[in-house]
């Protein structure tokens, strides 16, 4: 296994955390965004209600 290294890791990929990773890598640095779920963008992630 090979090792990762990152400058910054940001734990959940809901609008904040999707902006300020974005934000980060644009800006150069290495960014790891980890989100429990298996879909990006907290509350603003849709599904349909049956």
């Amino acid at each position: 296994m090979t090792e990762k290294k990152y400058e910054i890791i940001i734990i959940g990929a809901g609008p904040n955390g999707l902006q300020i990773g974005a934000y980060l890598a644009k800006a150069g640095l290495k960014v790891l965004l980890l989100e429990r779920r298996h879909e990006c963008g907290g509350g603003l992630a849709t599904e349909a209600v049956t």
